[in-house]
């Protein structure tokens, strides 16, 4: 998940300073507004917060930096807003923020473990490890980290890996030091954003090699028309 200021994994996007503002500390406090929030609203979503809600959960009035009260910026709200809907899977901007906060590694790691330990019974079941999935691979494409879009089938089955690998003694049961071992080995280093970004790599090459081999066909079949006026069938450039 980085360390407090490091710079080191290469990533790079807008709000990245915005988030190193804010200590685990601030962010946990966080998390207990959100959920004081829902404990007041037990019939709506326990996942999402709309606009009010943004404001009431990322603005720490006891906190001043640089002599403003610590909040994420409204405008970060319209970046997480899902598609056509005026609220934000709040998961996801927690779990950006606990990649990228100035902490040590291993309270991050620990934020995170009880971020997504739903039921409070001490370890992460399959279901757990797809909200998280969907977490920091929903919230890296919409800050801009990766440009391709995570697919349902895609996080299921980065779950369903992710479940094989961390649980070592195959209780269905993710506990804390299992989830440890396997967050240093892919949040820390970040190896499920670098999956996306050579996925998304490999389909800007495919595409450049298709456009390629059009360009290549129309200069073929141009130079043909010319020469002698043969008859040319009509190029397919559909791809």
């Amino acid at each position: 998940m980085g360390g407090a200021t490091s710079r080191e994994d290469g990533i790079s996007f807008p709000v990245r300073d915005e988030f190193q503002r804010w200590s685990l500390d601030d962010l946990e406090q966080a998390l207990q507004r959100f959920k004081a929030l829902k404990a007041k609203a037990p019939g709506h979503s326990p996942f999402t917060v709309n606009r009010r809600e943004w404001w009431e959960t990322f603005t720490a009035y006891e906190t001043l930096v640089d002599g403003a009260f610590l909040s994420l910026p409204i405008e970060q709200f319209e970046v997480f807003a899902c598609e056509h809907k005026n609220v934000v899977f709040v998961f996801e901007v927690f779990m950006a923020m606990a990649m990228f906060c100035s902490a040590d590694l291993d309270d991050k790691i620990a934020f995170a473990w009880r971020l997504f330990d739903f039921h409070g019974t001490g370890g992460l079941t399959q279901a757990d490890l797809v909200i998280l999935m969907q977490s920091v691979c929903m919230g890296a494409y919409r800050l801009g980290i990766t440009r391709r879009r995570p697919e349902t089938a895609h996080m299921l089955e980065l779950a369903k890996e992710a479940m094989q690998k961390a649980d070592k003694n195959m209780d269905d049961v993710v506990s804390h030091s299992e989830f440890s071992l396997w967050a240093r080995n892919n949040l820390e280093s970040k190896a499920i954003l670098l999956e996306f970004s050579l996925a998304q790599e490999e389909d800007e090459e495919v595409a450049s090699a298709s456009k390629k081999a059009v360009a290549a066909r129309k200069r073929a079949s141009q130079a043909l028309g010319g020469a002698g006026g043969a008859r040319v069938s009509p190029v397919d450039d559909r791809d």
